[in-house]
């Protein structure tokens, strides 16, 4: 747990888009456990006027979905060596999970919700990581938007973590 000397720190961030920023500053911000550290938390704010969550047919939200994950590969690839834990918007804490989380990550290349959803995504910024997600970046990206099916790119990442659990180049661990 200690690194040079001083707690690790637990990276967080999350996006929101449209009216679905009220989300995080009236429910998911005043749950945040005391022992989180503001300084790690980064709330991205993206297009004020646009709310897509929930519309996985929708080609615009397809394409956020694309350049959320090619944004976790770059802040994966920026904070080697340090733990993330990535949030959709309409997350709730009920009690602390910091130093849970960070456990959890000293084992594990992952740790997510089940079905590996990616709402509730912890990465262990290590260089099996950073393959993954150079790898599924390049994966998702080659999909032509009018071929992008509703729910991309979730079914992808479903299937490309059980690929590489299955050939042990990834350790992931399903939160209950």
């Amino acid at each position: 747990w200690l690194t040079g000397g001083c707690m690790e720190e637990l990276n967080v961030l999350i996006f929101a888009t449209g009216k679905y920023r009220d989300l995080v500053e009236y429910v998911l911000k005043p749950s945040l456990p005391a022992d989180m550290d503001e300084k790690y938390i980064k709330f991205i704010y993206d297009d004020k006027d646009i709310a897509l969550p929930g519309a996985t047919h929708d080609a615009d939200f397809k394409e956020k979905m694309l350049q959320r994950i090619i944004y976790y590969r770059d802040y994966v690839k920026e904070h080697m060596s340090q733990k993330v834990l990535f949030l959709d918007c309409d997350v709730v804490f009920l009690q602390p999970f910091k130093e849970e989380m960070l456990k959890f990550l000293d084992d594990y290349d992952f740790a997510m919700q089940k079905r590996f959803s990616a709402g509730i995504w912890g990465v262990n910024c290590n260089e099996r990581s950073l393959d993954f997600f150079n790898h599924f970046v390049e994966y998702i990206s080659q999909i032509k938007p009018e071929e992008r099916p509703p729910g991309y790119p979730q079914f992808e990442l479903n299937a490309t973590i059980e690929q590489w659990m299955s050939t042990e180049r990834l350790k992931v661990l399903q939160l209950s």
